[in-house]
């Protein structure tokens, strides 16, 4: 079944005529370096980590907008800078952060407020093969909720997040860098 087929499936059958909060947490990530892995993997995680959130906000704007509602895309750290061995991941979620910029710019004359999360790693089942420290999902989705209500544009859930978005900010090239080495 195709994204956008889910998302009419969705609206169908739901038919969330109160829908205020949209979340759009649904993502793959294929492991390997664009040079390595199939263009078909990266398509998959275009269409999961792009495409999936284009149909979805698409067709919920109506009732978001009729119910002064917000959307959140959660992203990713690797959106800003690149780790070479999940390339078609970062590629897709870097879409996603030029997408969620485009929406909160096209959708904040009609009332939407649209935010991005940059979580780093968490502890779900797609972060599982990843030895590093990682908050759990439940702190991600607690601190995500914070930043809505505090109507944070973009919101770094973790102190991970917290952390690379000060260093980038300082030098954004620095972290490009020390991601690619990883």
């Amino acid at each position: 079944m195709q994204i956008k087929d889910s998302v009419a499936l969705v609206t169908g059958a739901v038919q969330a005529k109160d829908l205020t909060l949209l979340i759009n947490n649904a993502a793959v990530l294929a492991l390997g370096r664009l040079t390595d892995i199939p263009v078909d993997a990266v398509r998959g995680n275009m269409e999961t980590n792009f495409f999936g959130l284009l149909n979805m906000i698409t067709a919920f704007v109506p009732v978001l907008e009729r119910n002064e509602g917000s959307i959140v895309n959660i992203l990713t750290l690797l959106s800003m800078a690149s780790m070479p061995g999940v390339a078609a991941y970062n590629a897709s979620k870097a879409a996603g952060w030029s997408l969620t910029q485009s929406f909160r710019a096209d959708l904040a004359k009609r009332g939407i407020r649209v935010h991005g999360v940059f979580p780093g790693a968490v502890d779900t089942e797609m972060a599982r093969s990843f030895e590093i420290p990682k908050p759990a999902a439940i702190d991600v989705a607690r601190a995500t909720l914070a930043g809505v209500d505090a109507n944070e544009e973009d919101i770094y859930p973790d102190p991970m997040a917290q952390q690379v978005y000060a260093a980038w900010r300082e030098d954004h090239k620095a972290v490009e860098r020390q991601f690619a080495a990883m």
